[in-house]
């Protein structure tokens, strides 16, 4: 007799869970973050210093708007509002050179330009958002070492940028549940890719879970 005819194995399909709780903020981690900046943002203009503007203001385009920490440090003024005077930011080349225009929310625009009147004043649409004291586009380090540097003194912990573009991603999915607006605005090439956000921190799964027994037929916690 003849060897037994193999049959052909199979590729598994593999379903990717979400985030781990390490690799985003929660709502209270959330609105500790926004507090903190702010206030270090007052504190700043106060004294008339501009590094807690410059550090509110990285932040909130990380965690309101989803940019890569690249994106950020190659922003020119002709990218933004103030240039353009439409509620979005164009990114001219993001992850693999591919451009796109994010949409912005109102109140990110009008943060804008308050900083663009404060801390670049007589900058022209070619100059970068956000400087060294060199007058060069700030580098991804020193852009890494300030969300790192922000996560610690506001008590949050562990603090990456890619976290805060987690955050972002994670809250704008749960608004509409439309997966192809969270990729456009990610600027992800594949729809594939944004699917894990759809898993994360859900109310809609946790809402799930909590009715899995009847309240009343539940023994009562002591």
């Amino acid at each position: 007799m003849g060897k037994a005819r193999k049959e052909p194995q199979r590729a598994i399909s593999r379903t990717r869970g979400g985030l781990s709780p390490d690799k985003y903020l929660s709502r209270p981690q959330q609105r500790k973050l926004l507090l903190y900046i702010k206030a270090q943002a007052d504190l700043s203009r106060a004294r008339g210093s501009k590094r807690g503007v410059i550090d509110e203001l990285i932040c909130r385009l990380l965690i309101e708007a989803g940019f890569r920490a690249n994106e950020v440090c190659n922003l020119r003024l002709r990218d933004l509002p103030v240039c353009h005077g439409k509620n979005s930011v164009w990114i001219e080349s993001g992850k693999g050179n591919v451009s796109r225009t994010v949409e912005i929310p109102q109140r990110l625009t009008r943060a804008i330009r308050r900083f663009c009147r404060l801390c670049r004043k007589g900058a022209g649409p070619e100059d970068p958002l956000f400087v060294s004291s060199k007058g060069r586009p700030i580098c991804y380090m020193t852009l890494y070492q300030k969300i790192r540097r922000i996560g610690e003194k506001s008590g949050i912990g562990k603090l990456h940028p890619h976290m805060l573009r987690h955050t972002y991603a994670t809250r704008l999915y749960a608004v509409e549940k439309d997966l192809l607006f969270v990729s456009d605005q990610l600027g992800h090439s594949n729809v594939s890719t944004t699917h894990i956000y759809a898993k994360t921190d859900s109310e809609s799964r946790r809402n799930q879970v909590e009715k899995i027994m009847d309240k009343s037929n539940s023994p009562r916690e002591r």
